[in-house]
């Protein structure tokens, strides 16, 4: 799963060793200490000191979490947004975050592309309301 959060940028695995754990990786240290410092893991015993640093793995930074601590994480920062614009908010925190975002945004965006579009057509569950 990856989640592109104000804060940072994650993505969630289930431990391969132990279903109980979650992988959480980020590409960048301050965004792990951006999920460490959450109100979530206060008192749960995670640190700083256990985000651990892999050189060479496709993500640099992981830490370890149960499920129960990875769905507070997740919780808190759902119950943080305080925007109805995603991408304004990313760039009031960061601008060179926000231009990141936006590449991924722009290649998301194929998803809508016509040949990935259903073949019948699709109301609005929610007229007038964007």
């Amino acid at each position: 799963m990856w989640i592109a959060t104000t804060q940072g940028f994650y993505s969630a695995v289930q431990h391969r060793d132990d279903s109980n754990l979650m992988m959480i990786r980020a590409r960048s240290y301050e965004d792990m200490v951006q999920l460490v410092d959450l109100d979530a893991l206060d008192g749960q015993g995670v640190t700083y000191a256990h985000i651990i640093e892999l050189n060479h793995s496709d993500y640099r930074f992981r830490v370890l979490l149960t499920r129960e601590q990875w769905n507070r994480c997740l919780l808190e920062l759902s119950s943080k947004i305080e925007y109805d614009n995603f991408k304004d908010a990313v760039k009031k925190r960061s601008v060179n975050r926000a231009r990141i975002y936006m590449k991924v945004w722009t290649v998301l965006l194929a998803i809508e592309d016509e040949r990935w579009a259903p073949r019948h057509e699709v109301k609005d569950p929610a007229p007038g309301r964007v």
